[in-house]
C-alpha cells in the first residue's frame, strides 16, 4: 500500500471541509426557514410584531462587549463614533447592527471614563479615543 501524496492528502481534506461546510450551510437554511416560521406565528397573535425591535441587548456573554469596545479603540488609528464602534463590534461578534448595540456601546463608553478621552470634531460629532 503506497502512501498518498501531500496534494492528494490536501484534496481529501479539502472534500471533506466542502462536505461539512455544505451541511453546515443547511443548517443555516433550516434554521433561518424556523425563525420566519416563528415570526409568522407570532405576527398572528401581534400582526405590528417585528422581529429586529425585540433584540433588547446584544447577544453576547456578560463584559464581551466591553471589553471589545475597549479592544476596538486601543487598536483604532484615529478616534470613533460610537456609531463606527458599535459597527465593528458588531462585525467582529457576527451580530446585527441595531440600535440596542449601539445604546449599549454608548453605555460602555459613558461608563469607562478613565482612560477614554471624548472630543468633539468639527461637524460637532463626539468620537473617542484612549489617551
Amino acid at each position: 500500500m503506497s502512501e498518498l501524496s501531500i496534494p492528494s492528502a490536501l484534496l481529501i481534506k479539502r472534500s471533506e471541509l466542502a462536505g461539512e461546510l455544505h451541511q453546515m450551510q443547511q443548517h443555516i437554511s433550516q434554521f433561518r426557514a424556523d425563525l420566519d416560521g416563528l415570526d409568522s406565528t407570532i405576527r398572528l397573535f401581534d400582526p405590528a410584531w417585528v422581529p429586529s425591535e425585540h433584540r433588547k441587548r446584544p447577544m453576547l456573554p456578560h463584559g464581551k462587549l466591553s471589553g471589545g469596545v475597549l479592544d476596538t479603540l486601543r487598536t483604532a488609528e484615529a478616534p470613533m463614533t460610537a456609531r463606527e464602534i458599535a459597527a465593528k463590534n458588531a462585525a467582529n461578534w457576527h451580530l446585527e447592527m441595531n440600535p440596542a448595540l449601539l445604546a449599549a456601546v454608548r453605555n460602555i463608553l459613558s461608563r469607562k471614563r478613565e482612560g477614554l478621552i471624548s472630543e468633539r470634531r468639527e461637524d460637532g460629532v463626539q468620537v473617542w479615543r484612549v489617551g
